[in-house]
């Protein structure tokens, strides 16, 4: 299905100068590299953010449309810190379309779901020293599911889903086309892991580890030319020369390094506390409570323990 030679067919080979990049606009109403807006006849973002900022995310997506209509939310999975915001759009743009993948979409309609999302996001308003967000939980919901591979034709922009499983599996990528612009763009979902300056691709392989290098793989297949890193934002290509290479390496060393706390000792906590000085850097604090990385870290263990039980 993802043939390259198909993927960089020209439209009609008449181009104008303009970048993707012009049309694209960091809307996070927390920390920068959440939620991206995308203009033109159709306007439509890049995940949601959490609730206590989603009226904040709002006002700015406001500000960017002058008037104009959020016609589409494209979901890149269905954690809490990424989907919360639908409710707020809702109540402004009450035609939105949300799209996610399939088990996405059945995810988001679960009522246990739904009560552990909002427990998450009292705790991060908490973090921040807010009250707990309001927010209508019926608003939290996809109105369409799409497949590996389908693409959801907006007047001019072109968005293909690309199913990359391994941090959830309903994680979807996006990989988008302009009319008339030589440039494409994947937002990249958080199978890739997290980029932080310094320090390189965290690892987020929560559901399997083989999984996310395929999917690693798969995403760069595609070859776009802008990449959208979750949680930071543009990838700068300059500073890092060969991203996916450097993705690839550093997922290889962080199950490389988990298997070695593994081999060290049999008590879990001691490895999470021992793979902090990698995988917690200080960057993270502000953005990461121990409690979260400790979280995510015991359940990638999970996954190469029973992954190394497989091939043993």
């Amino acid at each position: 299905m993802w043939d390259q030679a198909e993927l960089k067919v020209e439209n009609g080979g008449v181009y104008s100068n303009d970048s993707i990049q012009s049309y694209l606009c960091d809307v996070s109403g927390s920390d920068h590299g959440n939620v991206f807006l995308v203009r033109g006849s159709k306007n439509f973002l890049f995940d949601a953010g959490m609730a206590w900022c989603g009226a904040k995310m709002v006002e700015r997506v406001k500000e960017q449309l002058k008037g104009g209509k959020l016609d589409y939310v494209f979901l890149t999975h269905s954690h809490y810190d990424h989907i919360s915001g639908i409710p707020y759009i809702r109540e402004e743009w009450p035609d939105v379309m949300v799209v996610t993948a399939p088990h996405g979409k059945i995810v988001m309609e679960k009522e246990s779901a739904r009560r552990v999302m909002r427990e998450m996001n009292e705790a991060a308003a908490r973090v921040y020293g807010l009250d707990a967000p309001v927010y209508d939980e019926q608003g939290l919901r996809a109105d369409l599911a799409l497949e590996d591979g389908q693409t959801v034709d907006l007047n001019e922009w072109h968005v293909t889903a690309v199913a990359a499983p391994g941090h959830t599996r309903d994680c979807l990528a996006y990989w988008i086309k302009r009319d008339g612009c030589r440039e494409t763009m994947m937002v990249c979902c958080e199978t890739a892991g997290v980029y932080v300056d310094g320090i390189g691709f965290t690892p987020c392989f929560l559901v399997g580890f083989q999984m996310s290098l395929d999917s690693i793989g798969k995403m760069q297949q595609v070859g776009a030319d802008i990449l959208i890193g979750p949680h930071y934002g543009i990838l700068d290509q300059e500073r890092i020369p060969d991203i996916w290479e450097q993705c690839i390496r550093d997922t290889k060393r962080a199950g490389e390094q988990m298997m070695e706390a593994i081999a060290r000792t049999n008590d879990v906590d001691e490895q999470i506390r021992y793979l902090a000085q990698d995988y917690w850097p200080e960057q993270l604090h502000p953005y990461q409570p121990y409690e979260a990385y400790a979280v995510n870290m015991k359940n990638m263990l999970a996954t190469i323990r029973r992954e190394m039980g497989e091939k043993g």
